[in-house]
């Protein structure tokens, strides 16, 4: 699982919401299950989660645990790495478009102008086509995005 943003770069001074708490109770309880923590160790450790007031108060909680043993320098580049390649692909895609708008556009008013409007009419069609389809394409690949991301 994912942890949230603010479990990621701990500001100790950040007061916890009900939230942050209960996202911490949620990651002891399954740790407690999966066999890291005895059923004293969890008490005690549900008890701070419900006490906690800061996002300090919460971290050290967790600190030793899977989700709480993070490195925030590398969950930082990580971010800007996967950040940049959606950037670059996305770039890419419209690049990609913007070069098949240049080439079948002109295309298609040469052809209405020489040769027949029919033609012209057919290439114009082809161009409307290409862009239906990359927009259907990154709506499709935008809404499974969201799906693994509820997953999570």
């Amino acid at each position: 699982m994912e942890l949230e943003p603010a479990f990621r770069r701990v500001r100790p001074a950040v007061r916890a919401s009900d939230a942050d708490r209960e996202r911490t109770v949620e990651i002891l309880k399954r740790n407690a299950a999966a066999g890291r923590l005895d059923d004293e160790e969890l008490s005690t450790r549900l008890d701070g989660a419900f006490a906690a007031k800061t996002l300090g108060d919460l971290q050290p909680l967790i600190a030793d645990l899977p989700e709480g043993n993070r490195d925030p320098v590398a969950d930082l580049v990580g971010g800007v790495v996967r950040g940049g390649m959606q950037v670059a692909r996305v770039g890419l895609w419209v690049a990609l478009g913007g070069m098949t708008v240049a080439v079948i556009l002109p295309v298609a008013i040469i052809l209405a102008a020489t040769v027949s409007p029919a033609a012209g009419l057919i290439a114009a069609a082809a161009l409307v086509l290409l862009i239906l389809l990359g927009v259907g394409r990154a709506r499709r690949r935008r809404s499974r995005r969201a799906q693994q991301n509820l997953l999570r």
